[in-house]
């Protein structure tokens, strides 16, 4: 049998499901197997695991004509604001917008559009602190697996393209000339 233990409360398996122990209580609790995955769907539901897939694009880092086309509006209440996007995944954004009172859970509309893109969706707040709003695009996984909306989807790979494109640049550098105008490398 395996175990687990967090705090007060020890997890075991057993043929018929998980076994629960909590000290200072004599009887175990068994939680059968169908009631283990409606335990696992809450779990992936409810934020309690890391939920982010794959890579963040930076988009802060990318040139000012890029960083410009890319453009997120998020409703609160009445209120339409528009953020500067920090960073961007398949499954969730950081952006900076001030002026907000907004906690870990509520829902709110998000607009992203990039070129001739939109894609609209709603964040999930994961945390909001020193005008720093992180959001979880809940409908961007499906029973567990990664599911983005196509537009979304394609937003992402451009940017993360371009940026990809930019690293390589930076990391091969330009090549040099000589006074001749003849490479200096070679």
């Amino acid at each position: 049998m395996q175990r687990l233990t967090l705090g007060d409360i020890t997890f075991g398996t057993d043929p018929d499901g998980l076994v629960l122990t909590v000290r200072g209580r004599e009887e175990p609790i068994t939680l059968s197997k169908p009631q283990v995955e409606q335990l696992e769907a809450f779990l992936r539901q409810s934020g309690a695991c890391e939920r982010r897939v794959g890579f963040r694009v930076p988009v802060a880092s990318l040139p000012d004509a890029i960083r410009e086309g890319f453009r997120v509006q998020i409703r609160v209440g009445a209120r339409i604001l528009l953020a500067r996007c920090i960073d961007l995944s398949l499954t969730g954004i950081q952006l900076e917008v001030a002026g907000l009172t907004l906690r870990r859970g509520m829902e709110v509309p998000i607009r992203l559009n990039l070129d001739d893109l939109e894609c609209r969706t709603v964040g999930s707040v994961v945390r909001y602190e020193d005008d720093h709003l992180a959001m979880h695009f809940p409908q961007a996984v499906k029973n567990g697996e990664l599911d983005p909306p196509a537009p979304l989807l394609a937003m992402y790979r451009q940017l993360e393209t371009e940026y990809l494109r930019l690293r390589r640049e930076e990391e091969e550098g330009e090549p040099t000339f000589g006074p001749e105008g003849d490479s200096a490398h070679g």
